[in-house]
């Protein structure tokens, strides 16, 4: 009777170990997944430059056309890091394309935290005229 009790005990010890460390693998992996942005650029727009919305005045990635179509594939964080035992916020992203002296920005992009990363493709043909599509 003391061996059934004793292997009791030790799984329900086995127990409590594993699912805590098993949830915070868990969120640890949602917080690593990346978001991948294909983004086409026509020639007549100078750049597109991507910034998150939590800091919109540090751009994360840029393309430039130097006159000619472009396409860049971006890698972007879906997830804020943080503490790993509640489920991560996600980062959403927009863009601003730019002609010459002329600004406009685009709407959000992406991001949600799932199990399956993003894959989303921005077509820019002009300043203020833009396409997403997920893939």
């Amino acid at each position: 009777m003391k061996r059934v009790a004793i292997l009791i005990i030790a799984v329900l010890l086995a127990g409590c170990l594993v699912v805590p460390f098993s949830w915070m693998g868990f969120i640890t992996f949602l917080q690593s997944r990346v978001a991948t942005v294909r983004v086409i650029v026509a020639g007549s727009v100078d750049e597109v430059t991507i910034y998150s919305t939590t800091d919109p005045t540090t751009a994360i990635a840029s393309v430039r056309t130097n006159g000619q179509e472009t396409t860049q594939e971006i890698k972007l964080p879906q997830a804020r890091k943080g503490f790993t035992l509640v489920q991560p916020h996600p980062i959403e992203y927009f863009f601003v394309t730019t002609v010459g002296d002329q600004k406009h920005r685009g709407p959000k992009i992406c991001c949600t935290v799932n199990f399956f990363p993003e894959y989303r493709i921005l077509t820019v043909p002009g300043l203020s005229t833009w396409e997403v599509k997920n893939k």
